[in-house]
């Protein structure tokens, strides 16, 4: 069931990053160093919070997204994913980490042909893993930076740092421009 689930959630998302992608004029805030991207769909607005990270030097890209939506029950849930560049080692997990705090190690949920994704969500019936989510949420909020880190096939792992300057107003402007 939790397998569906991350499933359908998935390719929702992946639709929306395409919709996203081929819409020229959605509605874009800045908020830091996050964009707030929102758009009309079926009588809804539709909005992600996203960060794109380009390494220096080199054409790999991470994708930061987190959206809030309605489940088969009605209820508003969130979702925060990490799509990162292919050729990963899926044998060894990523890990994030907070202004140098505790690490968090995820499985990759699977890899597409735009890249590998990482994925928590709080639309679970596993209480440890909403409690999850609520910790890793409330750190994107009152931390600095955010590191991510992920093993290719070559020596040492990739490590990006980002900033998470502009996340804590960008999610309050998501939260009152969704509507549902």
């Amino acid at each position: 069931m939790i397998k569906k689930l991350t499933f359908v959630l998935i390719c929702f998302f992946s639709l929306n990053l395409t919709s996203f992608a081929e819409d020229k004029n959605p509605a874009s805030e800045r908020f830091g160093d996050w964009f707030l991207n929102c758009k009309q769909s079926d009588n809804n607005n539709v909005c992600e919070l996203t960060q794109l990270i380009t390494l220096k030097d080199s054409n790999l890209k991470f994708n930061l997204l987190y959206s809030a939506f309605k489940n088969k029950e009605n209820q508003i849930k969130e979702v925060f994913t990490i799509i990162t560049p292919l050729g990963v080692n899926l044998g060894i997990n990523p890990a994030i980490r907070f202004d140098n705090d505790k690490q968090y190690n995820f499985r990759y949920l699977k890899c597409e042909s735009f890249g590998c994704v990482i994925s928590i969500t709080n639309n679970t019936p596993q209480k440890e893993a909403n409690e999850l989510f609520d910790q890793i949420i409330d750190k994107f909020i009152k931390s600095n930076e955010l590191e991510v880190a992920i093993q290719g096939f070559t020596g040492n792992p990739i490590v990006i740092k980002t900033s998470l300057k502009g996340f804590s107003k960008g999610l309050t402007q998501l939260q009152k421009k969704s509507k549902f």
